[in-house]
This record gives structure tokens, C-alpha cells and sequence, in this order.
């Protein structure tokens, strides 16, 4: 995560988005301390990843709330946090809603990709990532590990409004395989609160 303050004045509609060279829109964003509320923030139709980081001590809540009112939350924790977390959203103009004690920051970014990268034999961490694109073919074994207390949910996400794939949805220490289908372009999203493995083949 880049820290920095966002300004408006950087990326407005009149610059059509902020596009980069490959028609991904551009990543936007925040900083402050306690709560906040940002309007006006533009998403494409298809895959949000949302990073975002706590350091107070009490509740912390990241959301995008759309024209029609609808509730996308990205984080929700209390304490200290360091996360990834991504969601399929409709087209349109949201607002950016932070509930926190003390600094954080926020970081909005729509990856789109035409190629990806080979599914790769494994993945590791300890906290809530999102990591690709990769072109996944058919079907895969995949072995999950996880030493966290909390929750273990590891899905394929698509850049567009299609299928998710769910890997594990799994509470606590996890030691298990599962076997999964996905065709196409995708990002491995793990949530996790501790130590993490996750092998595919």
C-alpha cells in the first residue's frame, strides 16, 4: 500500500477516469484519522479490491454504499488491521464510509487484465490478500492450511460479473483438500486472521 493522501483534484470525470494505457482504471486513495465519509467515487461494473489499514484499538469498517443504497463492506474488524478484500460491483457512483478511532488508510483499485499468469502451485500468508490475475484451465486439487483463529474463505474471483468459485469456507485451524473448478481469468482471494497455506495442482 502507497501511503498517501488522495486528492480530488487528481482524478475527476473530465479525465475520463483516470485510465491507464490498458483501460484499467486508475487506483485511488485515502487517509485520515476517525470516521469519514467520501462521495462521488465511480466504479466500473466487474472486480473492486479494496486495501485498507487500522491503527486504533476499537471497531474498524470500510464500506462502498451505491446510489440505491446498497451495503458493500470490505473490512470489519476491531483493532489493528492490514487487509485485501475485493467484491463484483455494478456500475455506478458510491460513497466511501470509514468507521474508525484513529489513523487509516484506504486504497480502491478495479484490476482488469486480458492474459494472466500461470496458476501458481502455492500461496502464503498472514492476513487477507488478493492475489492475481491467472488463467486457470479446467480443473485443480487444492490443500488449505490455516493456524488463525478466526475465519479461513479462499474463493476465485473473475474480473467481470460471473461465477465466483469457492474454495473453503472454513472457521479456525484448518488442515484440508478440496477439489474445484474454474475456466478462465480469476484472483485468489484468501481471508485469513493468521498463518495461511494454500497449495493448488
Amino acid at each position: 500500500m502507497r501511503r498517501r493522501t488522495y486528492l480530488a483534484a487528481l482524478c475527476t470525470p473530465l479525465l475520463a477516469g483516470c485510465l491507464g494505457d490498458d483501460d484499467t482504471p486508475a487506483e485511488v486513495s485515502f487517509s485520515g484519522s476517525g470516521d469519514h465519509s467520501e462521495e462521488g467515487i465511480e466504479i466500473e461494473e466487474g472486480l473492486t479490491v479494496i486495501e485498507s489499514v487500522h491503527e486504533g484499538r476499537t471497531g474498524f469498517m470500510v464500506k462502498l454504499v451505491s446510489e440505491g443504497g446498497s451495503n458493500h463492506v470490505f473490512a470489519m474488524q476491531v483493532g489493528e488491521y492490514h487487509g485485501e478484500a475485493p467484491s463484483l460491483l455494478e456500475a455506478g457512483t458510491y460513497r466511501l464510509e470509514v468507521d474508525a478511532d484513529g489513523p487509516w488508510e484506504v486504497d480502491i483499485r478495479q484490476p482488469r487484465a486480458d492474459s494472466g499468469d500461470a496458476v501458481p502451485d502455492s500461496l502464503s500468508g498472514t492476513r487477507a490478500e488478493v492475489f492475481g490475475p491467472y488463467k486457470f484451465e479446467g480443473e485443480y486439487d487444492a490443500t488449505g492450511v490455516h493456524e488463525g483463529s478466526g475465519d479461513f474463505d479462499v474463493w476465485i474471483f473473475p474480473q467481470d460479473m460471473s461465477s465466483r468459485t469457492l474454495l473453503f469456507n472454513e472457521l479456525g485451524s484448518v488442515d484440508e483438500e478440496t477439489s474445484f473448478d474454474h475456466d478462465g481469468l480469476g484472483w485468489v482471494a484468501v481471508d485469513a486472521a493468521g498463518e495461511w497455506e494454500l497449495t493448488l495442482s
